[in-house]
């Protein structure tokens, strides 16, 4: 039981960021680096791709009164109330889409401010 409590103990103590830091600083920034570029790329694919959504869905939004005719045909139903219903459903997809792409902008920035700092941490030590 006491050998495994060191085992990990050493092991977290290892793998904790200020001891990695200390022990070859410039292996740990550079390596911050690659991870919040890699984190960059991946918001900023994440934004492209809920922007194409936005304007899908924007441009779907043209063809709403006519899918409620279709809809109010086929179900017997107010084609009036189905578009209203389709019209509130739009917005609020359109809403969770710009909250979401709100959200990662925020998340970009401090990542974009993390890697500011990893950077100059680097060119300090060469």
């Amino acid at each position: 039981l006491n050998s495994s409590l060191i085992f990990f103990s050493s092991y977290f103590i290892y793998h904790s960021e200020k001891f990695q830091e200390k022990i070859s600083p410039k292996k740990f920034w550079e390596r911050k680096i690659n991870t919040l570029s890699t984190e960059l790329k991946k918001d900023d694919i994440r934004i492209k791709s809920l922007k194409l959504d936005l304007e899908k869905e924007i441009s779907l939004a043209t063809y709403n009164e006519e899918m409620a005719e279709i809809k109010a045909q086929r179900e017997d139903l107010d084609a009036n109330d189905i578009y209203n219903e389709m019209e509130n459903e739009h917005i609020q997809k359109l809403s969770r889409i710009k909250d979401e792409i709100d959200e990662i902008s925020k998340d970009e920035e401090k990542v974009k401010n993390n890697l500011e700092k990893a950077l100059c941490h680097i060119n300090l030590l060469k």
